[in-house]
């Protein structure tokens, strides 16, 4: 999971624990620079991004993790983002979007199984 909220990443990993034991966060990053640094190292079918960081450098996230991890999914979680940097995300490939504001934590379980397990 790629955010710069530390707070926000424990709380997603709490809930999966409580919750939704068969989803397991296997690495946390504060940016793109960390992702790289630890997805070598951990097993991963899925990079959940939160796109509260400067749409730019999520993007190129996006594009760098096609190129070197092309079989890892891509979920977004979005904030109050414009649509531009959804748009933007959408057409780089991301495989789904989660709202922050409007979407359960069911409903973010559900859309990351149904991601990994999309062909």
């Amino acid at each position: 999971m790629v955010s710069d909220h530390r707070l926000f990443r424990s709380g997603l990993k709490l809930i999966f624990k409580n919750d939704y034991p068969d989803l397991c966060i296997t690495g946390e990053a504060d940016d793109g620079d960390d992702l790289f640094c630890i997805l070598p190292d951990i097993p991963a079918d899925i990079v959940i991004l939160d796109i509260n960081q400067h749409s730019p450098q999520t993007v190129e996230i996006v594009r760098r993790l096609h190129i070197d991890y092309p079989h890892l999914k891509i979920l977004a979680i979005a904030g109050d983002h414009s649509d531009e940097t959804i748009k933007a995300m959408l057409e780089e490939g991301i495989d789904g979007v989660v709202s922050k504001r409007h979407d359960s934590p069911d409903k973010f379980a559900e859309t990351i199984r149904s991601t990994v397990n999309r062909k």
